[in-house]
């Protein structure tokens, strides 16, 4: 746990990034390696030219980076004319052929209607809850599955004759936002 400060000479900082990409090289050399990152977004300076840095060394090795971004907070609207670091390391990957863009598209209704039916098998949800929940999380998987189990935590949804029902939908209270509903989570 030692901190990339960005005051930190060159050559420190290389050293820090050697010793990560040599323990990860040796972690790969017997079984391959998948480096999974969630909220990109979120990073620091540092540690993104960290990962640019573990690009260049995984795509010699049997070492898979995996990243996650929401591309929506990639835009401050407080400054919309200053790119984003995430982009600019990104724009750098790309002319080194070092990464492979994946979109994930939000889920529509009737993808949604499944996703809720895989989770509660034998369920008796009415249309409109459904319709509910879809309106609530707007298509975001990891936002409907954080709803539903808010919703089970409240007893909305419920265990029922070896299935599950819901309470009448005009009684259903839903969380107030989805970060309320992650944030309880966290």
């Amino acid at each position: 746990d030692v901190p990339v400060k960005e005051t930190m000479s060159v050559q420190d900082r290389t050293r820090i990034f050697d010793s990560i990409a040599k323990r990860a090289t040796l972690i790969a050399k017997k079984n391959p390696l998948i480096i999974f990152l969630d909220d990109l977004q979120w990073m620091d300076p540092s540690s993104l030219d960290l990962l640019q840095y573990m690009a260049r060394i995984a795509s010699d090795e049997r070492i898979l980076i995996v990243g996650a971004y929401r591309p929506e907070d990639l835009v401050d609207n407080q400054t919309p004319d200053q790119t984003h670091d995430l982009v600019k390391l990104l724009r750098r990957l790309s002319r080194e052929k070092l990464y492979l863009l994946i979109k994930l598209k939000r889920l529509n209704k009737d993808q949604t209607d499944r996703m809720v039916n895989s989770i509660f098998p034998a369920n008796t949800f009415t249309l409109d809850f459904t319709d509910r929940v879809f309106g609530e999380a707007k298509g975001n998987p990891l936002f409907t599955e954080e709803i539903l189990r808010e919703l089970v935590e409240s007893s909305v949804i419920f265990e029922k004759d070896q299935g599950w029902a819901n309470t009448q939908v005009e009684q259903i209270r839903m969380p107030n936002t989805i970060k309320d509903v992650v944030m309880r989570r966290l």
